[in-house]
């Protein structure tokens, strides 16, 4: 079997993906392509206009020709969003199977609305957009993790750096939450550390702003900026737990750190969604909060029984193991394609 895949690279997570396949038995290689869709076609500026077809005439040409010289069998999408729909429609037509799995909500997805006809299969991310989807071949499947990035470090001795971390992007509606933790841990003496980029200049809040607004959070930041997989790894391994907060995005589906950070080793405390225990049994692999309080309450438990969060942290580590890696995922979705009408 060989299959082509195709993605923007965001957080080396197309290499990810195309080792899956590897692992288990396809000959695979992958594009990388920019961050561009086919929505960018128009603008009313003549001159971006002109940037922005030329590049997305590009990018379809590029990949044309690596489907045209290594012929997959299958084209497994991530998004999906720069390419034609006349050059979707021409691989398929050669009897190229084509699977789009989603990263975002199909809302989110910048492809055009009629465009969902040009895959044999989708792959959603999010449950509730199966029904936005019921005339085309889609299913729900999350994301799993890459156990070459997410896996724990024996060089940390068993010491910790924090309490407890949170690794991801300045969303505005994350910084109460993350302030009142960061007020907390102050008080308690604990060790919080928040991670991610552009934490002082995202979304028009600087330096000052944000401090004045939320000082426990910004002195709690401890890099501000872009983090490798093999970064953040690191500094999930350095923690007793890491929060997961998800995107407001996700109704119902849950995101890839909901299997990083038990991946890497350490206990996750992460918020609520109806399908979480579908996964993981939560208090035993994993622990859930719905209010700061719970998660203060989490964090410092932990904090103060290491027999519980050592116990947490095996148990969680083996069911993502066992259950939820990238090649669990890429092995259900070539069964499921291989069962899937041409």
């Amino acid at each position: 079997m060989k299959v082509l895949v195709s993605a923007f690279n965001h957080y080396d997570y197309l290499h990810s993906i195309a080792r899956s396949f590897r692992e288990i038995g396809c000959e695979t290689i992958a594009f990388d392509h920019e961050n561009a869709t086919v929505l960018d076609w128009d603008h009313p500026s003549l001159i971006r206009r002109y940037r922005r077809r030329r590049r997305l005439k590009k990018i379809n040409q590029r990949f044309s020709d690596i489907v045209g010289s290594f012929s997959p069998d299958i084209v497994f999408f991530v998004n999906g969003e720069p390419f034609f729909p006349s050059v979707l429609q021409k691989i398929r037509n050669q009897g190229i199977r084509l699977v789009l799995r989603t990263a975002d909500t199909i809302g989110n997805v910048r492809r055009p609305e009629h465009s969902w006809t040009d895959f044999d299969l989708i792959v959603v991310f999010e449950p509730t957009d199966l029904k936005d989807l019921a005339k085309h071949h889609a299913v729900y499947m999350p994301f799993g993790f890459d156990p070459v990035m997410y896996h724990p470090l024996e060089e940390t001795g068993g010491t910790f750096a924090f309490d407890s971390v949170f690794v991801g992007g300045p969303h505005p509606e994350r910084f109460p939450v993350l302030e009142e933790v960061a007020e907390f841990s102050a008080r308690e003496g604990l060790r919080f550390g928040i991670a991610g980029p552009g934490y002082f200049n995202t979304r028009g809040l600087g330096g000052i702003e944000l401090r004045k607004e939320f000082p426990f959070l910004a002195n709690s930041i401890i890099h501000d900026g872009p983090l490798t997989p093999h970064e953040v790894n690191q500094l999930y391994n350095r923690s007793r737990s890491a929060i997961n907060f998800h995107h407001s995005q996700s109704r119902e589906g849950i995101n890839m750190r909901t299997f990083e950070i038990p991946a890497s080793g350490t206990v996750e405390l992460v918020d609520w969604h109806s399908k979480l225990d579908s996964f993981f049994r939560i208090g035993e692999e994993i622990l859930c909060y719905r209010t700061v309080k719970e998660l203060c309450e989490s964090i410092i438990t932990l904090r103060h029984n290491d027999m519980l969060r050592s116990k947490i942290a095996s148990s969680g580590l083996a069911r993502a193991r066992r259950d939820h890696t990238m090649v669990h995922r890429c092995r259900e979705i070539l069964n499921m394609i291989s069962k899937t009408p041409s």
